[in-house]
C-alpha cells in the first residue's frame, strides 16, 4: 500500500509553500496523525501530518517552494520501496486521476497586478484602456502607481481636507483602532510616537463610550461601522487593540481582511528588531520589545511591552503577550496563545494553538493544544 502526501490548501490565496523541515526521517516509521514536516506561507507555519500508518519516503527538498497539491511524500507500507520507483508511481498517480483544466476567459492581468490595484484601489478596468495590446504585469501596475504619485488626486474621504488633499504624497497611514479599552491607550501612545502613521477613529460595541474620545480619537460607534467608513474612505488600514478575547480578535481580522479591509503593523519606536525577520500584518508591538533574528511572526499580534522573542521563533497569529514574556531561540507558538506576565520559555519548547499560559510559568516541557498553563504560588500577606 502506498499513500501520497501532498501539499494542501492553507489559505484562500496561497499557490504554495516553502518546506521549512522534515520531522521524520526517510525511511522512519510514521502513524497518523504525526507531523512529519513543517510548510511556510506567507501568512503561517503549518506542520504537515501523516493521514495513514508506513514508511515515510519524502520527495521535496528543504527550501523548496513546492505548489498546492504536489507531492511532498509518500507513505509506504514497504520500508524498502525505492525512492526513484516511488517518484514514477506517484507522477503515474496524479496524471491519472488529473482532469483536464476547464478554458478560462484570458483576463487583462496577472494575479499579482490584481492583487497589487486591489491594494491600492486601482480600477484594472480603466487601465487597460491605457495599456491597450498587453496583458497588464505587477510592473505596469508599479509604473501607474508612480506616474499617480507625481500628480496626485485627493484619496477618497480626503477631498475636503487641505493639506491631505491636494498634498497627499507621503501622508502618515491613517489608522482605525477596533477597540476603546485600555488595550486602545497602549496602541494610541505607539501610534502616537510613530511619525508615519496616526489615529483617526476608534469603533468599539460600548455604546456608552460612544461619542468620547481616547487621547482625542473619536470613538464613532459599533464595530460594524468598520465596512461603511472603509468604503467613505475614512482610514488606510484598521489595527486591533482588543487582546483578551482571542476568539474575537481572530474573527474581527478574518473577516474584515476578507473584505479587502488592510491591517497595519504598529510597532513603537524603542522596539528592536534584527536581521531577517519577518512578519505579516496587523500586529502590534509595544515598547521595548525585542525581536530576535530569523523570528518569523504571523498576523495580529499583540506583543506587551519587554517581550522577547529570541532567533528563529515562529509566532502564528491572533496571538497575545503580556509585559516581559521571554523565549529561547527556536520556540515554536501556534495561534489564538495568551500569555499572561513574566514568563519564561526553553529552547525548542513547542506550544499548540488556543492555550493559555498564566503569568509566572516557566515552560522547559511542549505544551499541547487547548492547554492551560498554571503556575502555583505560594504568597503570605501579614502586618509588619
Amino acid at each position: 500500500m502506498r499513500h501520497i502526501i501532498e501539499l494542501p490548501q492553507i489559505g484562500a490565496n496561497d499557490e504554495s509553500a516553502v518546506l521549512v523541515e522534515w520531522l521524520r526521517a526517510a525511511g522512519e516509521e510514521v502513524h497518523p496523525g504525526q507531523a512529519v514536516c513543517i510548510v511556510e506561507t506567507t501568512k503561517s507555519v503549518v506542520e504537515i501530518e501523516a493521514d495513514v500508518a508506513g514508511y515515510l519516503f519524502p520527495l521535496a527538498e528543504v527550501g523548496e517552494e513546492v505548489p498546492v497539491g504536489q507531492a511532498l511524500a509518500v507513505i509506504s507500507a514497504d520500508r524498502h520501496d525505492d525512492q526513484d520507483e516511488l517518484r514514477a508511481w506517484v507522477a503515474q498517480q496524479q496524471a491519472a486521476t488529473a482532469e483536464p483544466a476547464p478554458e478560462q476567459p484570458q483576463r487583462g492581468w496577472t494575479r499579482k497586478a490584481e492583487i497589487l490595484a486591489h491594494r491600492h484601489g486601482l480600477d484594472l478596468e480603466a487601465m487597460l484602456a491605457e495599456y491597450k495590446g498587453k496583458r497588464l504585469t505587477e510592473a505596469d501596475v508599479e509604473d501607474y502607481i508612480r506616474r499617480r504619485a507625481a500628480t496626485p488626486a485627493p484619496a477618497p474621504g480626503l477631498e475636503n481636507d487641505l493639506a491631505d488633499g491636494p498634498f497627499g504624497v507621503q501622508r502618515a497611514q491613517r489608522l482605525l483602532v477596533i477597540g476603546g479599552g485600555d488595550g486602545a491607550v497602549q496602541v494610541l501612545d505607539a501610534i502616537a510616537r510613530t511619525p508615519t502613521q496616526r489615529a483617526v477613529a476608534i469603533l468599539d460595541d460600548n455604546a456608552t463610550l460612544h461619542g468620547k474620545t481616547v487621547m482625542g480619537v473619536p470613538i464613532l460607534g459599533p464595530l460594524e461601522h468598520a465596512q461603511r467608513l472603509w468604503d467613505e474612505g475614512r482610514f488606510d488600514a484598521a489595527v486591533i487593540s482588543i487582546s483578551t478575547n482571542l476568539d474575537l480578535r481572530a474573527r474581527l481580522f478574518e473577516t474584515l481582511a476578507g473584505r479587502g479591509i488592510p491591517f497595519a503593523n504598529v510597532i513603537a519606536p524603542s522596539v528592536a528588531i534584527h536581521s531577517n525577520v519577518s512578519m505579516g500584518q496587523g500586529n502590534l508591538i509595544m515598547s521595548h520589545t525585542r525581536l530576535g533574528s530569523c523570528a518569523v511572526i504571523g498576523d495580529n499580534n499583540f506583543l506587551s511591552a519587554y517581550v522577547n522573542l529570541e532567533h528563529h521563533n515562529r509566532l502564528g497569529s491572533h496571538c497575545t503577550f503580556g509585559p516581559m514574556v521571554t523565549t529561547s531561540g527556536r520556540v515554536r507558538i501556534g495561534d489564538r496563545v495568551m500569555f499572561g506576565t513574566g514568563i519564561f520559555i526553553e529552547p525548542g519548547v513547542q506550544i499548540g494553538d488556543d492555550c493559555i499560559i498564566s503569568s509566572g510559568s516557566i515552560l522547559v516541557t511542549d505544551v499541547p493544544a487547548r492547554s492551560i498553563v498554571k503556575t502555583r504560588v505560594s504568597q503570605t500577606v501579614r502586618p509588619r
